[in-house]
Order: structure tokens, then sequence, then C-alpha cells
């Protein structure tokens, strides 16, 4: 934000205009997707999409998010394929989940409902919510 041709500080910024920098809704949260492995461009489609479902209405507690898939025995085979959700959230230390899978599209579906229930509950603890966008003008 500029204004007069410098950079508003913290104290310059008014409280109701602090509480919504920064917060986006599910859509529009930065979201890094990236593994040890190729990550097709359907898979990362898909974490943007099931991602984004998990945070719900809490997205706007979310600065950004991280999706990291690891195999971890290579080509061997089995079970093998780890998927991590880190995020950045407002206010609270990073909450993050994580799931096994032998397919990196089944890790992904069994961890976001994991971290939506790690950032409802690290939200509920500091007896916050998420809050909500500001509506545009009729």
């Amino acid at each position: 934000m500029h204004s007069h041709g410098r950079v508003k500080h913290n104290e310059d910024i008014s409280k109701p205009d602090k509480r919504v920098l920064g917060r986006t809704d599910a859509n529009d949260t930065p979201l890094e997707v990236h593994g040890n492995f190729p990550v097709t461009p359907e898979l990362r489609e898909r974490a943007r999409a099931l991602t984004g479902h998990a945070l719900g209405h809490n997205a706007t507690a979310v600065e950004r998010a991280e999706v990291w898939f690891e195999d971890v025995n290579g080509p061997k085979g089995g079970v093998d394929v780890i998927c991590r959700i880190t995020l950045a959230v407002s206010g609270v230390p990073n909450v993050f989940a994580e799931a096994r899978d032998s397919d990196p599209h089944r890790a992904l579906a069994l961890a976001a409902p994991k971290v939506a229930r790690a950032l409802k509950h690290a939200l509920g603890r500091r007896g916050r919510s998420a809050p909500k966008l500001p509506r545009p003008a009729p």
C-alpha cells in the first residue's frame, strides 16, 4: 500500500484493514506443489482442488499452503508415497498433516481432511475463527 509515495507501516493501517490484509479465499491462497519425483499437472490441479476444499471457510486464515510428495521407496514399489500438507496460518504455528499410500492422488486425498481437522483445531484452540472476506460493494 502506498500513501503519498511512501509505503504504509503497520501503525498507518487501521485495525479493520489489518484484519483483511493478506486474507484470501481458498482459490487465491498461494499454493506450492513439489516432490522428489516429477509432479504431473493433473496432480497439481488435484492438490489445488482438494486443499482448497479442505480449507473451506477457514481459508481466509491461511497465508500460504505447500504440498510435498515424497517417494520414499523409489522404484521398489509398495506403500511408498507420502503427501505432506503444510499451512502457514495467521496468528498460530504452521499446521501440517501427512498421509501415505502407493498412489500420490490417494495420499493427497487422505492428507487433505487431516490438515482440515488440524487447521480447525489450531484456530479453535486460540479461540479464533477465520475472518470473513469483505463483500464487494453492490
